[in-house]
């Protein structure tokens, strides 16, 4: 693996996402990119880098009832907004992301490999 090479593809998306941080904070904006490993997110909010957060990322818009739901960190800010580091997701979401970024990636062969070389979101030994 190329040293800079990220563990997992990103790929590009816009779709609505809600961010829980702490009690009571909720942020929502879209999604500029998601990959297996996390997400960014374009808002005017940003909480605070480490934070630990609860993701709904809503495929399809709130009225399909589509879902990844996660828990993560805030991984990083940025100009635009922040960045998220998945955590832990269910069995279910986990599906609904490989399908997300399977379906959006430009090179669908070696996010099939990605796959193979992880067990959910770690590296096999």
């Amino acid at each position: 693996m190329h040293p800079h090479r990220r563990e997992f593809s990103r790929v590009s998306t816009h779709m609505e996402a809600e961010v829980a941080v702490g009690e009571s904070t909720i942020v929502s904006g879209d999604t500029h990119d998601v990959s297996m490993k996390g997400l960014s997110l374009e808002c005017s909010e940003r909480p605070p880098v480490g934070a630990a957060c609860q993701v709904s990322l809503f495929l399809g818009g709130r009225a399909s009832g589509v879902q990844v739901k996660a828990s993560g960190r805030v991984a990083r800010a940025t100009d635009s907004g922040f960045a998220i580091e998945f955590t832990e997701l269910s069995a279910r979401s986990l599906e609904h992301l490989r399908n997300l970024v399977l379906h959006n990636a430009p090179h669908t062969d070696e996010v099939e490999q990605e796959f193979k070389n992880h067990l959910g979101l770690k590296r096999r030994k």
